[in-house]
């Protein structure tokens, strides 16, 4: 009998411990969801503010940075200085397109400077 009772205390302990760690997590989770949303726009907010935990908002900003960093790649390697257009303008967006990349924080194989 001081057996079972002593292997449902611990069980029972084992139990509130559960409990306590995964109430910790829901707490830590939320509070990552509430400064994950403060440090976004008011656009980025209302996408995101019904989601229930914050590794699906973190996966989805990885995805759309991954997009952006697709688009950004994409506009700078298939430019081209059409007949007659000026090589200033053309350097500047290529330089701004650059930075875009840069500010992504995106590797490059080799250093690359505007």
């Amino acid at each position: 009998m001081a057996k079972n009772l002593l292997a449902m205390i611990l069980k029972t302990n084992k139990l509130i411990d559960a409990r306590n760690t995964i109430a910790k997590w829901v707490e830590d989770d939320l509070q990552a969801q509430y400064f994950m949303l403060v440090s976004m726009s008011n656009k980025l907010q209302k996408q995101h503010e019904n989601m229930k935990h914050a590794i699906k908002i973190y996966t989805y900003l990885q995805d759309l940075s991954r997009y952006e960093h697709f688009m950004t790649s994409k506009e700078l390697f298939q430019m081209r200085m059409g007949e007659g257009a000026s090589v200033h303008e053309c350097s500047l967006k290529m330089i701004g397109l650059i930075e875009k990349l840069s500010n992504l924080e995106c590797g490059f194989d080799h250093p690359v400077s505007p």
